[in-house]
């Protein structure tokens, strides 16, 4: 069934201060359904001019790269003074790192189900990385953030295009601003931003087919904790490097132990990690790991300064959903903060021990003298694509849960997610190669089980799937199974080792 918004897709990175010599961070990408949550027209409807109406798809490369920006920017621009914070200035090398993305996603077109909109497949590179790249702050303290939309289509106004308009400068704002869950209002109207950079895209960042309107639109937000240093006049030497006595620290994240999981079956985790006064950086968005088992962290954080190094990480365990009208529950493990010397560090997370039980291990490492701070620490490289992906024979899916079948073990990764459907993993379990997931749209796909880490997210092959109805009468799985086992929809309880499909 044709919809007249088919593709539309927003997506957020959290706000990150970080000094400019890091590499990256780790980013976490939420995949919502769009809804209504503030009824409010855009601030700039009546100022930013008529081309806030018309789809990139409809401008001319020179007015994309000019006019249709800055019709962006007055929109945001607009939302920020109407509510007495200040109007943020196009900032070119934000706006480089914005282009290049937005291109190659209208290129490679894999915004789709739950694959990750700011980390590009081919290269592996993130928004941290691709802003680096520009050398945005010249290797000062900043504040940078994204936000990404793309849209297909026009028609009557619907719930999820209120304007009657999907793939417009208008739609774009007004999908951030009164439509998504996900924090992207919250970007626009970050008061410390003041400067951003705008992109815009001809076509849809999905592979569905070509309309007369589509847009891909990206937005790069920043900060400096300084004013961006001149470029050298012609014939000037680069100014002097830092002293040789300059000291750097890098804590390299190796791998979380699970103590002990009080669930039956497996736990999900969430692990939040920073070092000295940085922000937090989500090392494991949700894994599912049992007790005696370990999950690969392979992330570096460095910071100015010798050891030791003060090292503070939250750890919180999933509860549900089991039914298909539950609403997970984060519960709070325990957060953690202690100096380290230098060398291999355990840091042991049990305060709340009836929700979990985990040891984050760390290895701190003095980087010495150096004559430059603006090194990166390498990337970990991606990990493999999972491989003989499927939906198991039997098992199909229906009442919004589905099960994608590997060859085992999963490749070692961070997080596991399902693309081309719409809907979040809650379980993966790596040692059989299972991955349940949720849906919520039905029809036939195409489904790819992706692996994913800081250096980049790698998918498997194809395959193809029939999402029944998202509501089925048949009684829904009990939430709590006798120890050994674990909750399989529509069956009841099944052994820990089983798959839903082998009581079919």
């Amino acid at each position: 069934m044709n919809t007249p918004c088919a593709g539309r897709r927003g997506e957020l990175a959290p706000v990150v201060w970080r000094p400019a010599w890091l590499a990256f961070a780790s980013v976490l990408t939420l995949t919502v359904l769009a809804s209504p949550l503030f009824a409010q027209p855009l601030a700039g409807a009546n100022t930013c001019g008529a081309l806030i109406h018309t789809p990139p798809s409809q401008m001319d490369a020179a007015t994309r790269i000019a006019a249709g920006r800055e019709a962006v920017r007055c929109l945001i621009n607009a939302e920020r003074t109407s509510r007495n914070l200040g109007a943020l200035s196009a900032n070119s090398r934000l706006t480089s790192a914005a282009q290049g993305h937005a291109d190659a996603a209208a290129s490679l077109k894999w915004w789709t189900g739950g694959a990750n909109p700011h980390v590009n497949p081919q290269t592996g590179s993130t928004i941290d990385s691709r802003i680096s790249a520009t050398g945005y702050c010249g290797g000062k303290q900043r504040l940078i953030g994204e936000i990404a939309y793309t849209g297909r289509g026009a028609g009557a106004p619907s719930e999820g295009c209120p304007l009657g308009e999907c793939a417009t400068p208008a739609a774009a704002v007004n999908w951030w601003m009164n439509i998504s869950k996900s924090g992207h209002r919250e970007q626009i109207l970050t008061s410390a931003y003041n400067e951003l950079g705008t992109a815009l895209a001809g076509v849809a960042a999905t592979p569905d087919g070509a309309l007369p309107e589509m847009g891909t639109y990206v937005v790069d937000f920043g900060a400096c904790d300084a004013p961006e240093p001149a470029p050298p006049a012609s014939g000037t030497s680069p100014p002097p490097p830092p002293p040789p006595n300059f000291q750097r620290t890098a804590v390299r994240f190796q791998n979380m132990h699970v103590n002990d999981c009080p669930e039956i079956g497996v736990c999900d985790w969430k692990l939040t990690c920073h070092i000295g006064n940085q922000p937090d950086v989500e090392l494991l968005g949700m894994v599912s790991r049992n007790t005696g088992e370990d999950v690969p962290l392979s992330t570096t954080m460095t910071q100015d300064g010798a050891p030791p190094m003060l090292v503070t990480c939250t750890v919180k365990e999933r509860d549900g959903p089991f039914l298909f009208f539950d609403s997970a529950v984060w519960e709070l493990v325990g957060t953690v903060s202690t100096p380290f010397d230098k060398g291999q560090r355990d840091l042991r997370i049990n305060q709340n021990r009836g929700e979990g039980d985990v040891t984050v291990q760390i290895l701190v490492e003095s980087l010495g003298a150096t004559h430059s701070g603006t090194s990166p620490p390498p990337l970990p490289p991606p990990p493999a694509a999972p491989t003989g992906c499927r939906i198991p024979e039997a098992s199909f899916p229906r009442c919004g849960f589905l099960s994608a079948q590997c060859d085992a073990p999963l490749p070692a990764a961070s997080e596991y997610l399902i693309a081309g459907v719409v809907g979040q993993v809650f379980r993966s379990v790596p040692e059989i190669g299972l991955v349940d997931a949720e849906y919520r749209e039905e029809g036939d796909r195409t489904l790819k089980v992706c692996a994913r880490n800081a250096g980049g997210t790698r998918c498997s092959n194809g395959f193809g799937a029939s999402l029944g109805p998202l509501v089925c009468p048949h009684p829904p799985a009990h939430r709590i199974c006798p120890e050994g086992q674990r909750p399989c929809p529509l069956k009841g309880c099944i052994a820990n080792n089983q798959h839903c499909d082998f009581l079919q």
